[in-house]
């Protein structure tokens, strides 16, 4: 009991620790972990950051680079290494010979796509010490490019690596209604955190409030994608929102919308949204499981299918009793086979993790028990 109770009193000391790093205006991490003696959860659990930071730049991709010996010429170069903007690089035609290898800053060197200098009819050139083994420069290009993967022509835009600097403020994406998966409306990025993006939905009166969205949550979509995709996708205002405004209005946002997206496009490779490798579902209107509450995000709740939109999409509504619910949206998740927070039947119990009542709802039993509740529902 002692030893317990110098174990609470220790632990105690700690978050009091803690609590005085928090509160101190230069936070540092390391010195928080060690007043508290926690450990850090490894940077590698967390795949979408890692995702965030990496450049698209990748070994084996070729580009065109400057003759370090003539700069007005170019030649090929695979990438060995990539290390952010600068490239360990190696000339076409040394093949295996590491000795070759150089590296290239493309914030400092212009390098271009492959195929870019022959549309500007700039010189193809080898370097000197390749010139005695190709025969026909040429013909030793033309093969190369038949197999190559170019540098994308977005990376070298000037506008940054990774996708965290490519995002800027003021473009524009399509996002995901929360009730409706084949409704999208246009939103402007107002903050870029990291890849962490705060939203606002174009509105006439910008009334909307910001919401964030990681950049790759399968709710964003790049401008122009529900146009292009036609029926049942469309555009239209967030379910939402209740509008005063007539129809000619939103309209008009839209066209200001789709015009600021041409003059601050965003980059369409980094909102390419997977939307048909969405696993298939099985689940059919009436069927019950759990579900976290969306609107604490702590209550594990029943929950029902509520509408089927399509073999990848659902809607599902926390169970409720009472006479009158404050907001109905507050109580929707729309799902697909992966969603993280839906459950089945049982779960909750099986965990060992309190099973919350559905509000109105009238039991003698102070554990939920499902095979009560489907009785009676």
């Amino acid at each position: 009991m002692a030893e317990n109770e110098e174990d609470m009193n220790e632990s105690n000391n700690n978050l009091e620790e803690g609590k005085k790093i928090c509160e101190d205006e230069n936070f540092v991490w390391q010195d928080y972990l060690d007043a508290t003696k926690s450990e850090e959860v490894p940077q590698t659990s967390f795949l979408h950051v890692e995702q965030s930071l990496q450049s698209g730049l990748h070994e084996g991709m070729m580009l065109e680079v400057p003759n370090k010996l003539n700069p007005a010429c170019y030649w090929l170069a695979s990438i060995v290494m990539a290390c952010g903007p600068l490239l360990r690089l190696r000339y076409i035609g040394h093949q295996e010979d590491r000795t070759k290898d150089f590296w290239c800053d493309l914030t400092k060197v212009q390098v271009y796509p492959l195929g870019r200098c022959k549309e500007q009819n700039m010189s193809i050139q080898p370097p000197d010490e390749l010139v005695p083994k190709l025969l026909d420069c040429k013909a030793f290009v033309a093969q190369a490019m038949q197999t190559a993967e170019s540098v994308p022509s977005q990376l070298l835009s000037g506008d940054g690596f990774t996708p965290v600097d490519r995002i800027k403020q003021g473009m524009k994406v399509e996002v995901q209604d929360k009730m409706n998966p084949h409704h999208l409306w246009i939103s402007t990025i107002i903050e870029n955190v990291g890849g962490r993006l705060l939203l606002r939905y174009d509105t006439p009166d910008s009334s909307s409030p910001d919401f964030w969205l990681f950049y790759t949550s399968p709710r964003i979509f790049p401008m122009g994608w529900a146009g292009k995709k036609g029926s049942p996708w469309q555009l239209s205002w967030p379910s939402h929102m209740n509008t005063h405004h007539g129809k000619e209005e939103w309209e008009a946002i839209m066209e200001m919308a789709k015009e600021d997206a041409r003059r601050v496009p965003s980059p369409p490779d980094l909102f390419e949204n997977n939307y048909f490798n969405i696993p298939l579902h099985t689940f059919v209107v009436g069927m019950k499981l759990e579900a976290i509450h969306p609107e604490n995000m702590i209550e594990i709740c029943p929950a029902s299918i509520m509408t089927v939109y399509s073999a990848y999409h659902f809607l599902v509504k926390i169970d409720s009793h009472a006479a009158m619910d404050t907001d109905e949206t507050e109580s929707y998740w729309l799902c697909t086979a992966q969603h993280p927070y839906i459950f089945p039947a049982g779960w909750a119990q099986e965990h060992e993790l309190q099973l919350t009542h559905p509000r109105g709802w009238t039991t003698n039993k102070e554990e939920f028990d499902w095979t009560e509740y489907l009785k009676n529902n």
